[in-house]
């Protein structure tokens, strides 16, 4: 190997992030998960894994297809990968796609609200607001060691409901509900 090779930096600092312009490593970076022994592992390339312990749960891959067009994104020709502390974040061009430009960000779970206090702490903006969303979401408590969250969306008047899918993960076992309350305000 060239040794000049070995004294030029792949990865450049930019703020808070480590970045790559179209580099080759898939699953190079680790996100962890709060409180868990789960981690999602991604790279320079938009390819994502979630694995708990010892087992690999599965894979994230995505392509865009536009007409008889289609393309895998870790295949892309100019691919910059951001990793920051909580999150994975590319942006994608090619050739074949006109100026299409795709961003995408990898979080890892417990990055979102959680349902209940882990370790008998809860969430501390001071401390976690570097991975909370800028305003937490309304709750509702249920008992002593449980919440729902409550998510308020509207429709535009001019637009007709056509379905609604609700879908929950577990890693390991089912541990809540999901449902659904629809209104017509008329």
């Amino acid at each position: 190997m060239d040794p000049e090779t070995l004294r030029t930096p792949v990865y450049t600092p930019e703020g808070s992030a480590i970045v790559r312009h179209n580099g080759d490593r898939f699953n190079n970076r680790p996100l962890y998960c709060n409180q868990t022994s789960a981690i999602v592992v991604a790279g320079d390339r938009p390819l994502i894994r979630f694995g708990n312990g010892s087992v690999l749960n599965g894979s994230f891959m995505a392509a865009l297809v536009r007409g008889n067009k289609a393309k895998w994104l870790h295949d892309w020709s100019d691919i910059t990968s951001k990793y920051r502390p909580d999150r994975m974040e590319w942006t994608l061009k090619d050739g074949g796609f006109a100026s299409t430009v795709v961003t995408l960000d990898a979080v890892p779970p417990l990055n979102f609200w959680s349902l209940c206090p882990f370790g008998r702490a809860d969430y501390d903006y001071k401390r976690d607001g570097f991975c909370l969303p800028k305003v937490p979401p309304a709750t509702v408590q249920l008992g002593n060691n449980c919440r729902a969250i409550l998510l308020n969306r509207r429709l535009r008047p001019d637009a007709a409901l056509e379905s609604v899918t609700l879908e929950t993960l577990s890693q390991e076992v089912i541990i809540g509900l999901m449902g659904a309350s629809l209104m017509n305000p008329r």
